[in-house]
């Protein structure tokens, strides 16, 4: 409820995404349970709302806090929920409102990556552009390996079939791979 009547308060929204996010890690019925309250909404709302929040730095942690909490919510990968309300493009929105800010990309990327472990979201990935922006991030941050690690982990997920694997070498991420295994070979 107080993040629902207090939606305008950044400080409230991170303190109740890290309540999900530290919640969602109890037990799958907690997970449950959050999801019925409407969790996810919750979460979505508070990182678009706060998005483009003065206060550079607590909108960024508010998309990082955002990202992990709805990470654990589908820590098991038994829910598609997440995908099914839209999850797909606010990690885009997300994406695109905070280029230059790594520990986002990151957060964004390992929820992508979970997401990308079922082929049902896949459509959704390709269709929202989130490809063309993941390799353009990779770009940006060619010398920082937790973007790289992550970036390629999607991309991981995504080449399960003959159809992804084509669309993968189209966008020229491979390219992209490459140059991140090129610029990190000393990382483990």
């Amino acid at each position: 409820e107080a993040m629902r009547e207090h939606d305008h308060d950044v400080d409230l929204q991170v303190m109740g995404c890290k309540a999900v996010r530290k919640l969602a890690l109890e037990s799958p019925e907690a997970r449950t349970n959050i999801r019925r309250h409407g969790g996810i909404e919750l979460v979505f709302k508070a990182m678009i709302e706060h998005s483009k929040c003065v206060q550079l730095s607590k909108s960024t942690t508010l998309q990082c806090v955002g990202c992990s909490a709805l990470l654990n919510l589908n820590i098991d990968n038994s829910d598609q929920r997440i995908a099914e309300l839209g999850g797909i493009s606010v990690l885009r929105t997300v994406m695109q409102d905070f280029p230059r800010i790594v520990d986002v990309q990151v957060s964004c990327f390992a929820l992508l990556q979970n997401l990308a472990t079922h082929s049902e979201n896949h459509d959704q990935i390709w269709n929202r552009g989130i490809i063309t922006l993941l390799c353009s991030t990779m770009e940006a941050h060619r010398m920082n390996s937790d973007v790289q690690r992550w970036g390629c982990a999607v991309l991981l997920n995504l080449a399960s079939d003959d159809e992804n694997r084509e669309k993968i070498r189209q966008t020229g991420a491979i390219s992209v791979v490459c140059d991140a295994m090129r610029n990190h070979l000393d990382d483990e």
